[in-house]
């Protein structure tokens, strides 16, 4: 169960939030323990930074937070991503080290291109990068992939050798296929 708060947020006349932030909880469904926690501050009618708190099982110990800057995003009158780019940096527990870094470039109101690091426990090693590209993939007004297809090369480390190629081919608004093809570590 999600439950959101907007105690904290200042709408303009038509509805939209301008400013403030807004808070949402979600809970396990037996347990009631806490499985997320997320904050959204808002700036000039548009999302500024989201923090999200992923917990264990227990719904207290921080598994990881994920912060999301969208300080360099363009929005349009309807608050949807048009240009620029948003960068999202995951810590372990709390306040640990960087455990992934990601940045999705967007053009045209639509994500271009999308890179994510990962990281090892000492958060400085990188253990491997994704690159995903949008090029080739056909959206509809609502930012959905209807057709065409994206593909990620995942390399080892930072520059290192070719570990992962995939494809997914979108038919209809729905994925159609799948291919992913893995290297050994010669590339």
């Amino acid at each position: 169960t999600a439950t959101t708060s907007f105690a904290n947020a200042n709408f303009d006349d038509e509805g939209n939030i301008v400013s403030g932030y807004i808070t949402t909880d979600t809970i396990r469904g037996a347990s009631g323990t806490l499985k997320t926690n997320s904050r959204v501050d808002f700036e000039d009618a548009h999302p500024k930074t989201s923090v999200t708190k992923r917990f264990a099982k227990d719904g207290a110990t921080v598994i990881d937070t994920a912060t999301t800057s969208f300080a360099n995003a363009n929005f349009d009158d309807e608050g949807n991503i048009v240009s620029g780019y948003i960068t999202t940096d995951t810590i372990r527990g709390s306040a640990g080290k960087l455990k992934s870094s990601s940045r999705v470039d967007f053009e045209d109101a639509h994500p271009k291109t999308s890179v994510t690091k990962r990281f090892a426990k000492d958060g400085t090693t990188v253990i491997d990068t994704a690159t995903t590209s949008f090029a080739n993939a056909n959206f509809d007004d609502e930012g959905n992939i209807v057709s065409g297809y994206i593909t990620t090369d995942t390399i080892r480390g930072a520059n290192g050798k070719l570990k992962s190629s995939s494809r997914v081919d979108f038919e209809d608004a729905h994925p159609k296929t799948s291919v992913t093809k893995r290297f050994a570590k010669d590339g």
